[in-house]
């Protein structure tokens, strides 16, 4: 579980993705076992402890705009649970993030929904819309947008100490020019690049997310074969060789493989094609009646002519 606490602001955390469903490689056993380890995560993130009693999610709270009423309801009872469970002198603000939007502005996204289920906590704020939320002299929380440029958001908030958001790669001019420290979701590997500090999501979603093997892990055929037991609680993606195939059997959350690539080899391809007949193809598409020949042959002399 990864989240980032900051002196002067608090704990960070970022892209849970709640409602993505986990199904390629899953045994039917682990089906839905992924998606309770991301609330379970979520809700622990909530109540660690921290002296500025402020809990800040940078985006991608949903995994898309449109979630099942399921995922709202268990979202909205894990955030309203944890609100009253450490008290009024906590703050906890949800940023909006790319996935969490309607490009079509017309439509409901998920997170509005949650956000007017929550309104009546006053310690609770969703930070959507088109508009930054200055929380302090010193702290700004910028939402994606998919109306304003990131200059339009943060118009007037260079002065900021921080800055935290939902930005992209490569870095956005204006937010390579702020002064102040720079946090930001979006992208689920941890890293820093200019002056923005990628927190990285709270679990990774994927082989590429992940910064070690606690969760996702990649071995070849012998290694998964002489430690089968070892598996039980991971993502396991296995490096096929030539005539390799997955073996069944493996306890695991969930089983992919990927050819392993052997320099210098060449697969030897055979591709063969089957008569084209294109006079064919023309009569079928006018529903079997036939072309004249006069038609054809004015089709002949324009291809001819190119």
């Amino acid at each position: 579980m990864n989240y980032l606490h900051v002196d002067g602001i608090g704990n960070l955390i970022t892209d849970t993705h709640l409602g993505k469903v986990y199904k390629t490689g899953v045994p039917l056993d682990k089906l839905g076992v992924r998606e309770n380890m991301a609330y379970e995560a979520f809700e622990k993130c909530l109540r660690l402890d921290c002296e500025e009693k402020t809990l800040i999610h940078l985006g991608d709270l949903f995994d898309s705009p449109v979630v099942p009423l399921d995922v709202i309801m268990r979202t909205y009872r894990i955030i309203s649970l944890s609100l009253m469970s450490v008290g009024d002198k906590w703050r906890f603000y949800f940023i909006a993030g790319n996935h969490d939007l309607h490009r079509d502005s017309s439509k409901t996204s998920a997170i509005y929904i949650l956000a007017t289920m929550l309104a009546k906590f006053k310690n609770c704020k969703f930070v959507v819309g088109d508009e930054a939320l200055v929380v302090s002299p010193e702290l700004v929380l910028c939402p994606y947008s998919y109306k304003k440029t990131v200059a339009e958001l943060l118009s007037g908030c260079c002065f900021a100490k921080y800055v935290l958001g939902h930005f992209e790669e490569p870095i956005d001019p204006t937010v390579a020019r702020l002064h102040g420290q720079v946090y930001s979701g979006h992208i689920h590997k941890k890293h820093k690049n200019e002056n923005v500090n990628f927190i990285g999501a709270v679990l990774p979603t994927s082989h590429g997310d992940a910064d070690d093997d606690t969760l996702y892990t990649t071995v070849d055929l012998e290694t998964l074969l002489a430690n089968k037991n070892d598996f039980k609680n991971k993502c396991v993606r296995v490096l096929l060789k030539e005539c390799e195939v997955l073996p069944e059997g493996i306890d695991c959350l969930a089983l992919t493989s990927k050819k392993e690539e052997v320099e210098g080899y060449v697969r030897n391809l055979n591709v063969a094609f089957e008569d084209f007949d294109l006079y064919k193809v023309f009569c079928e598409s006018l529903n079997g009646n036939v072309m004249s020949d006069e038609l054809w042959q004015r089709y002949e002399v324009l291809k001819n002519a190119e």
